[in-house]
């Protein structure tokens, strides 16, 4: 069980760190495998972890620090889904 009160805790440590490397290698393989049938695998790894990001820093400043800010990255979060899906629909 993840204690998500701790701020010290290993999802907001490790978590968020290998959230971002996760993206960062799925945006590179994405080009990669530019017009290929595994494209869209790598693509929608990187729409995941863009939307985790904010969430788990949102979480992280919400309920670790007890910090009202962190709700602009929840915020953050939608603006991104959102933004994502009006692309998708829109080709």
């Amino acid at each position: 069980m993840l204690n998500l009160k701790n701020e010290n805790s290993s999802i907001y440590k490790k978590g968020i760190i290998i959230n971002q490397l996760i993206m960062i290698f799925s945006i590179i393989l994405t080009q990669a495998f530019d017009d290929t049938k595994y494209e869209m695998i790598f693509r929608v790894m990187w729409m995941v972890t863009g939307f985790m990001w904010p969430v788990l820093m949102g979480t992280k400043e919400v309920i670790a620090k007890k910090n009202k800010a962190g709700y602009f990255y929840y915020v953050l979060a939608v603006v991104f889904v959102t933004i994502i899906l009006w692309i998708y629909f829109s080709y």
